[in-house]
């Protein structure tokens, strides 16, 4: 008996950041005792070692999947903060969004005519990346 396989091409993978709600949705566990362990030694339900994340003992079960520590991908959780937080690496680029729009409208820094070249250099180079970071440079050097 033969089996056809098919082949399929990956057009294009996209990297970006979950909403809050997006990270609950799919978060196990929301990790809410600073403890680990236990006086026995076990892990804290609620803490950063829930058996629900996965294990890490070869003879234990994951909480979520039933797997052993080979074949259990990991699962995340979630930490609810009383604050916000900026993320470190994305200081630069708050800093940036900041400096370069207006405070009340939210409008880049820029007269239309200049904005409206960029668009039609980016729509050119059909979004090119390497145009669009160009480009991205230009409008935060002007504005």
């Amino acid at each position: 008996m033969s089996e056809n396989v098919f082949l399929n091409k990956i057009g294009a993978i996209k990297f970006a950041l979950m909403s809050p709600a997006e990270i609950r949705k799919y978060a196990v566990v929301e990790i809410t005792v600073p403890e680990t362990y236990d006086e026995d030694g076990m892990p804290v339900q609620g803490g950063l070692m829930d058996n629900r994340l996965g294990v890490l003992e070869p003879g234990q079960k994951c909480g979520t999947c039933g797997n052993t520590a080979s074949n259990c991908p990991g699962h995340f959780g979630y930490i609810e903060l009383a604050e916000p937080v900026l993320h470190i690496a994305f200081v630069d680029d708050v800093n940036k969004f900041l400096v370069t729009t207006c405070k009340k409208c939210g409008r880049i820094l820029l007269p239309d005519d200049e904005l409206e070249a960029y668009r039609k250099q980016l729509e050119e180079s059909h979004n090119s990346p390497f145009v669009l970071q160009k480009i991205t440079k230009e409008i935060v050097a002007k504005s």
